[in-house]
């Protein structure tokens, strides 16, 4: 499976006919995928938290805010958020996958997940 590129513009069509880009279609449909639980981590030294309610959410995260190392877990979940989008994997693959990697960098904020 492919990972999701920001610099995809490719156009398709919704059901009304209207243009929509690929990556905002994209990002749309895996909005519509909310984990069953949010994810809460902690995304600095202060003590600062930030939610991850969706796949994109997820996926922004790791690529944007991420400043753990970069394993396999790493690897994994952000794949995982990637096919979640695409229809290859579960919203609920992705949001295990995300915790596994949280936990392996010590930023998960509420355990209880």
């Amino acid at each position: 499976m492919a990972l999701l590129k920001s610099g995809d513009n490719r156009v398709s069509t919704n059901r009304d006919g209207a243009g929509l880009s690929s990556a905002h279609s994209l990002f749309e449909a895996m909005d519509s995928n909310r984990f069953e639980n949010h994810i809460t981590v902690k995304v600095d030294a202060t003590g600062a938290v930030h939610t991850l309610r969706t796949p994109t959410e997820a996926y922004q995260f790791l690529l944007g805010s991420w400043n753990a190392k970069r394993s396999e877990k790493y690897r994994a979940a952000l794949q995982a958020c990637s096919d979640a989008s695409l229809g290859g994997k579960t919203t609920m693959a992705a949001r295990r996958a995300v915790l596994a990697v949280a936990r392996e960098a010590g930023i998960l904020y509420d355990e209880k997940a």
